[in-house]
């Protein structure tokens, strides 16, 4: 989460997507006897593919609706982690430039090229100026 420098108020995602790391990662504990959580509770391997494919606040692409067929638009975005309940397995949170948190299920990383692109470099900049200014990094006490 302090890698990424993703503001505080996102957290939650990041320790629920933890939280399922978690489940499915074997530990060293007796009572599970070599298997997951998730194997020693439903008596079934849980599928990883969700939380495997992209990292905490990774920078993605995804698919917006508004986009009219055949062309259709591709916004850049950060990845918050899979969204249970919403879609189909593979669905993950997405927040947008605009800061609202939809979930998307066609998303792609960015290319190497793309990192390093000046013109991209400096989307990504605003994207990150738009999010802090809209949720700052800070916690304010509310007064009594």
């Amino acid at each position: 989460m302090l890698d990424e420098d993703s503001p505080l108020i996102f957290w939650d995602y990041c320790a629920e997507r933890r939280a399922l790391i978690t489940h499915m990662t074997a530990k060293n504990l007796f009572q599970l006897q070599g298997q997951t959580p998730h194997f020693m509770t439903f008596g079934e391997e849980g599928d990883i593919s969700n939380i495997c494919q992209f990292g905490w606040y990774e920078w993605v692409y995804f698919r917006e609706t508004t986009g009219k067929f055949p062309y259709p638009s591709h916004v850049l975005g950060r990845c918050l982690g899979p969204a249970k309940n919403e879609g189909n397995e593979m669905s993950q949170w997405v927040l947008k430039q605009n800061g609202q948190i939809v979930p998307r299920r066609t998303m792609r990383k960015l290319t190497p090229e793309k990192l390093v692109r000046e013109s991209e470099v400096k989307k990504r900049s605003n994207f990150d100026e738009a999010i802090k200014e809209m949720y700052d990094n800070f916690l304010f006490l509310s007064p009594c």
